[in-house]
């Protein structure tokens, strides 16, 4: 009995550790910061999928998809839904080319930090804007930054996705990478089945796409097929357009689970859930519009506002809606409406700028060019049209402040700098006294649009005796070649950036990871002490780009206000308001002083020997 209970005893063993092994392989459940399988496996079942996040844009995604047709290689596109619209050309190519779409999210926002509903739209809208660009429909959801949780991943598999991460992060978002140390990444990394994470957009990426005709022919010598990431983990790439995607998910830093949506969630019902949902996304279902009216006091110039027949409402995202009829009885709007049935649209105008809206959708055509993103979109509530308060008082140049505690909205208009300067207390000459310094005033003639008063070594000189952080320092190169091309000084950005993050050491609420190095808001808009209110940009790159635009518009620069911009508040408006950086002071920001300390701070920087 003894020998047979011990060749039983060891066949249990064996087949455990087969089993255990068998697991490791198709990585059911490994930590997150554990390795991904380093073994070498089979030569023909060695799979990679090629995946580029934060596209499309009208650069550095058709630079990639060229290198991908000339490798012969498919790759995964992971699309921010804002931005699928604005380029349906490269969309298309994607899916003529055969490669695969991802939802990337409509604003490149951490789902974590959102509600249930606002992560459902986030998801919704993006999908809804790729299969109208389309026809397709993706099979799986990637979160920016990779930033989830279970209540994320719920909803992604809720609206029929796989949760699709990576295995490999090339850090080609980063402002230290490099071509070297993206294929030493790619090179330290190995498996069966590998998840590449790259970018196509939101940012400079001339480093991806230097090295991405390298990162191919490693792997093509290492014996690994390209697929996408769908067919990595046995999906189909596409849908048609009209079923909703069910597959597993995939985790950062381990294979593919085997996890997946409830036969629940795609059921019939389900499934027309969604739709409905997808539908009512865009505000434009008049009996789902997910507003409510309510009592609130709008102060417009010191005068409360009264709304006789139709009342401001407020949507599930707390965004302000008004009737269209108080754009025109108070603000002064010219309003009309243009074509019929669903080409409805409606017209605003005022002085110069002229502002042609669609029912249900968040994007307004300013000036027949500028496409610029709403917090919320128009609707119609019992046949009255509402538009979003916000991005109107914004277009009309008003300041807008919200006290929650009285549900009270306060307008007040902003004068030019013209104004300002014109009501300073000066003598009948216009001159200053001898013995005033002019700090407290917005007067100088510091141009924004200039050429460099300093050059780059002197910028990385200055910010390193002041004790800069490394990524602020580096930040100069990308500085010095993003102004150039926008015509601002970019010793103004420079300095305006070491104003704002505090020579990159931040402090505040906000801090490296937004990207942001002017501070500049979302959209939406919101507290200086709110860090929501705060816009996380893509990378650096973008930032400054968002920056410089901002500059640019403020200071009148030629060609602006831009299309195509990552300035989340590129608002016509604004255009002109302040054509020297000392006039900055009041309208870029409230205190009088700001402008002023930045010159202090530029000509500090130019006696710097780089």
């Amino acid at each position: 009995m003894k020998p047979r209970y011990h060749l039983c005893r060891l066949i249990v063993t064996t087949v455990m550790i087969f089993l255990l092994v068998s697991s490791a392989g198709t990585g059911y459940s490994a930590a997150a910061g554990s390795k991904p399988d380093s073994s070498s496996g089979n030569k023909a079942n060695k799979m990679v999928a090629l995946t580029f996040d934060d596209g499309p844009d009208k650069t550095y995604t058709g630079k990639v998809l060229d290198i991908l047709r000339d490798k012969k290689v498919k790759g995964t596109f992971f699309v921010v839904g804002n931005r699928v619209k604005q380029y349906p050309d490269v969309m298309k190519r994607i899916v003529k080319e055969g490669h695969a779409l991802g939802n990337h999210s409509w604003s490149h926002t951490e789902l974590t930090k959102l509600g249930k509903e606002k992560v459902r739209q986030e998801i919704v809208k993006t999908d809804k804007a790729i299969r109208e660009t389309t026809g397709s429909a993706p099979t799986m959801m990637r979160p920016p930054y990779g930033a989830t949780s279970g209540r994320v991943k719920g909803e992604i598999q809720a609206l029929g996705h796989a949760e699709a991460l990576w295995t490999v992060d090339t850090r080609d978002w980063a402002a230290g990478s490099s071509v070297a140390s993206i294929l030493k990444t790619v090179k330290s990394s190995s498996g069966n089945k590998i998840t590449v994470l790259m970018h196509s957009g939101g940012g400079k990426r001339d480093k991806t796409v230097k090295a991405l005709p390298q990162i191919i022919d490693y792997y093509r010598s290492q014996g690994y097929t390209f697929v996408t990431m769908a067919e990595l983990n046995g999906l189909a790439d596409n849908l048609d357009g009209s079923t909703p995607a069910a597959a597993p998910d995939t985790a950062k830093q381990t294979a593919p689970s085997k996890d997946v949506p409830s036969k629940a969630a795609n059921s019939p019902a389900a499934q027309n859930k969604d739709k409905e949902t997808a539908a009512n996304a865009d505000g434009s279902n008049n009996r789902n519009s997910g507003t409510e009216e309510r009592n609130i006091h709008l102060i417009y110039d010191g005068t409360e506002v009264e709304f006789s027949d139709a009342k401001p409402h407020v949507d599930e995202n707390s965004r302000i809606l008004v009737p269209v009829r108080f754009m025109a009885e108070s603000l002064g709007f010219g309003v009309k409406w243009e074509g019929s049935g669903d080409q409805k649209h409606l017209i605003l105008w005022k002085d110069n700028t002229h502002v042609d809206l669609k029912i249900g959708d968040k994007v307004a055509v300013v000036n027949d060019e500028a496409q610029i993103q709403m917090d919320t979109s128009v609707i119609i509530i019992k046949e009255k049209t509402y538009v979003p308060l916000r991005f109107v008082s914004e277009l009309a140049g008003m300041d807008m402040t919200w006290n929650s505690a009285d549900s009270t909205v306060t307008l007040s208009s902003k004068k030019p700098a013209e104004e300002i300067i014109d009501e300073k207390p000066a003598d009948e000459n216009n001159e200053k006294p001898e013995n005033d310094n002019g700090d407290e005033r917005t007067v100088g003639d510091t141009y924004i649009l200039s050429a460099p008063r300093a050059t780059v070594q002197q910028a990385k000189a200055w910010a390193s005796a002041k004790g800069a952080t490394e990524v602020f320092i580096n930040l100069a190169d990308i500085v010095w070649e993003e102004a150039l091309k926008a015509g601002v000084d970019p010793t103004v950005v420079y300095c305006q950036a070491a104003k704002e993050t505090g020579f990159g050491k931040f402090g505040g609420i906000l801090d490296e990871t937004f990207n942001n190095p002017a501070g500049l808001k979302n959209q939406t808009g919101g507290s200086d002490t709110d860090h929501t209110a705060h816009q996380r940009f893509f990378s650096w790159e973008e930032g400054v780009q968002a920056q410089v635009d901002h500059l640019a518009l403020y200071a009148g620069a030629p060609g602006y206000p831009k299309l195509d911009t990552p300035d989340p508040r590129h608002f016509p408006a604004l255009q002109g308001k302040a054509v020297t950086v000392e006039a900055l002071g009041g309208s870029w920001a409230s205190v009088p002083t700001y402008g002023v300390e930045i010159v202090k701070m530029m000509l500090e920087l130019a006696q710097t020997n780089g």
